[in-house]
């Protein structure tokens, strides 16, 4: 019987032969010690060939049935010990019959999940699909309301900003539409603080969360400073800024009414 790759080996038949056949030998052997060959020889018929049955052969056969032995009592301890693992075995294998349950089980899982995962997948594909599309039909107004934002800050030099599917900003300059990296950082600055407050409004149409500013004013001079801060002063959202120097509320100061926090 095979079992998990171990060879189970029965050696009961053979050790019963071994038995038989060596219980009849020392019969044999018994009756054969009060006979000398000569008087055995001289008792046979003369019609039996008892050419082969010498003390050679004789000695031969006692030597195969002691080989016979030794193996036989080799596969017996082959065998116990095969049964003694088989036996350690028996706790810890599991029932061939619930494996297959299990595993027919899991392919119908599995069958199920591989649907599920195809849906979100092509959910997902949809999903980007729809929001490409809103990106690209919501660039323009993103677009204007910047333009709008820059133009008031910069005090009309910069009157168009272009906006793409992935928020790129590009600007209107003497050498034509340049993205914004070829601007001077105050100018960047100035035109992602548009953008942002773009943005809030395109998103929250009737109530604005509050807008934090941390250190977002510092590469700004004081005429587009000044300018900045009116803009976000008008918004109804309320406004943090968060700030190591007073420059900003020295400009205040001078624009309306806001709280001054010193920590």
């Amino acid at each position: 019987m095979l079992y998990r790759g171990i060879f189970i080996c029965n050696s009961t038949g053979l050790r019963a032969d071994y038995d038989k056949n060596k219980s009849l030998l020392c019969q044999m052997d018994e009756q054969l010690e009060s006979y000398s060959e000569d008087e055995l020889r001289a008792n046979l018929r003369s019609d039996i060939d008892t050419g082969d049955v010498d003390a050679a052969n004789l000695s031969a056969m006692r030597r195969e049935a002691e080989f016979a032995s030794k193996m036989a009592a080799s596969i017996e301890k082959h065998c116990a010990e095969l049964e003694k693992k088989l036996a350690g075995l028996y706790p810890t294998a599991a029932d061939p019959k619930l494996l297959a349950d299990k595993l027919f089980a899991l392919k119908s899982e599995r069958g199920v999940l591989m649907k599920r995962h195809d849906a979100y997948k092509l959910a997902a594909e949809k999903l980007g699909e729809a929001s490409e599309s809103l990106r690209k039909s919501v660039a323009p107004r993103l677009a204007a309301g910047a333009a709008r934002n820059m133009e008031i800050i910069t005090d009309g030099k910069y009157k168009s900003l272009g906006v793409g599917a992935d928020l790129s900003m590009s600007a209107e300059t003497e050498a034509g539409q340049r993205t914004i990296d070829v601007l001077s950082a105050g100018t960047k600055d100035a035109a992602y603080l548009s953008l942002r407050l773009a943005l809030i409004s395109l998103l929250y149409i009737k109530t604005e969360p509050p807008m934090i500013y941390d250190e977002s004013f510092t590469r700004q001079d004081d005429t587009r400073l000044s300018k900045l801060l009116l803009l976000i002063s008008k918004q109804p959202a309320q406004s943090i800024v968060f700030t190591a120097c007073g420059r900003e509320a020295e400009t205040m100061n001078g624009i309306g009414k806001f709280r001054h926090i010193k920590i």
